[in-house]
């Protein structure tokens, strides 16, 4: 019986140390602004947002201008209005789009993590040197350094976001308080599995628990590299240019999870081999003490040096005459 409840609680440890690292993944890795930043620059995002900005942008002005009759221009003049539309989009540069990501990125975690009461977000178009003509029409027209949801949605869309974004607040907060439950469960667990070991070296199989543990948390980064792989062969066969994007942001940031995991996974099989070398040491060298305790003690050797000495016996001869 006591074996089948060991068992038991080794598969309830396995269980436990999966929430235990999921929620630490939310908890330390995803409510960090520098998760994404730093994937978004492994990644050149920049660069790539960029060409499809210019893309967006370039549409937009062909938009306008062919509702202006752009198509009865004559050849030259649909020529020179593409050079145009050329250079106004080249002046949209990376170091534009960098400050426009990494500065609503932490505006959107400060909300998040209830740092500050509103989602305020930032669109400097109005120093992007861009002309009169694209400022003047929306969306552009309705951004600022400063831009609320009302400003860029309808209000029962906004109002119906922030409700959306209060939830996920709340659920965030929740994770900040519950992280270290499974945790706790998981050392308490492994302090179970201990007391139901046998004497004298119930300690082994507990190690054993931890290196199975650290092995199983591999197993997830595999998974997880397995499961990154797969999501970009689907978003490059869509051929979307953000959905490209995408799949190259979210190889860095599935990495930045495995290594996070892969560093508790080898700590976990560290500890575990320590104790069993420790255990396998101790135990020698009471092995060796328990033999030299049974051991005999034998007698000292004799010497010639430690007898005693004896005077040689004196002739019969020599007694007569000394008599």
């Amino acid at each position: 019986m006591r074996k089948f409840f060991r068992y038991l609680v080794a598969v309830l440890f396995q269980f436990s140390f999966a929430a235990f690292l999921l929620l630490a993944t939310v908890r330390f890795l995803a409510l960090d602004p520098n998760f994404l930043i730093t994937s978004f620059r492994n990644a050149d995002v920049y660069r790539q947002s960029v060409e499809i900005f210019r893309e967006y942008l370039g549409d937009t002005v062909r938009s306008e201008l062919q509702a202006a009759g752009f198509d009865k221009l004559p050849i030259e003049q649909q020529q020179i209005l593409e050079d145009q539309i050329t250079g106004l989009t080249s002046a949209i540069e990376e170091k534009e789009v960098q400050d426009l990501a990494e500065t609503n990125i932490d505006r959107f975690y400060n909300y998040i993590n209830g740092e500050a009461g509103d989602l305020v977000l930032y669109f400097p178009v109005h120093n992007w040197g861009l002309p009169n003509l694209i400022l003047s029409q929306e969306p552009f027209s309705l951004l600022s350094e400063n831009t609320t949801l009302e400003t860029i949605m309808s209000k029962e869309v906004a109002a119906n976001a922030k409700m959306q974004l209060s939830q996920a607040r709340e659920y965030i907060e929740s994770i900040r308080i519950v992280w270290f439950i499974p945790l706790v469960l998981s050392l308490l667990l492994l302090l179970i599995h201990y007391l139901l070991s046998k004497s004298p070296q119930r300690i082994k199989p507990t190690a054993w628990l931890l290196i199975v543990g650290g092995i199983y948390t591999l197993l997830m980064c595999g998974t997880a590299y397995l499961g990154s792989n797969e999501f970009v062969k689907k978003t490059v066969s869509y051929g979307e240019p953000i959905l490209l994007m995408m799949g190259t942001i979210v190889p860095y940031l599935f990495l930045t999870i495995i290594y996070f995991w892969a560093k508790i996974a080898g700590g976990l099989i560290s500890i575990g081999v320590l104790i069993l070398i420790t255990q396998l040491v101790v135990t020698k060298s009471q092995e060796k003490k328990q033999k030299k305790m049974e051991t005999p003690l034998s007698p000292p050797p004799t010497t010639a040096s430690a007898q005693p000495q004896q005077n040689p016996p004196i002739p019969v001869a020599e007694k007569v005459i000394q008599s």
